[in-house]
């Protein structure tokens, strides 16, 4: 989407929230479009908003955790993260960013069972799969690091990179 685009779109956001202020899934979108804009205060100031408005709004809490791992408020992020999936235990999405930000800090284990339980509830989701098998690469489970990136192949057979992960791995093997 064009930055013109996005512009349009937070207008059309705002006119729906002039008509009806306590829109949540409007609140939400509006800080969609501000991450997009890299208007970070303005997306928390929404999300913030839509939390206070729907504390049970899952995707406000993983969205808002998106923009505090961007910032580099990792800890702020994994809350935001735990609170979502806490009200939706089943969001992959949330689950998934939760693994991204234990990787990171290198919490292996917390980020093993973050895509595990991601992949339980989205098995086609190729991220997640690719990215469990460069754990098990990591901590030297090669066979599983080669069954995780074979299934990520498996899904999406086009990507490059996850062909050429696999080759690496399987040269340690």
């Amino acid at each position: 989407m064009e930055l013109g685009q996005l512009e349009e779109a937070v207008k059309s956001y705002k006119a729906a929230l002039k008509l009806k202020p306590d829109f949540v899934e409007a609140i939400n979108n509006l800080g969609i479009t501000f991450f997009k804009l890299h208007q970070l205060d303005d997306a928390i100031r929404s999300y913030e908003r839509a939390i206070a408005l729907d504390p049970d709004f899952a995707d406000a809490h993983n969205n808002i955790g998106i923009v505090f791992s961007e910032l580099g408020q990792l800890d702020e992020a994994i809350m935001s993260y735990k609170a979502a999936i806490t009200l939706q235990f089943n969001y992959a999405e949330a689950h998934y960013n939760l693994g991204l930000i234990f990787r990171g800090l290198k919490r292996l284990d917390g980020a093993t069972q973050s895509y595990k339980t991601e992949i339980a509830f989205q098995s086609d989701y190729t991220d997640a799969n690719y990215n469990l098998g460069i754990l098990y690469h990591d901590v030297g489970q090669l066979k599983m690091a080669i069954d995780s990136i074979k299934m990520a192949i498996k899904i999406n057979p086009e990507n490059a990179d996850t062909h050429k992960y696999l080759g690496n791995t399987f040269q340690l093997d």
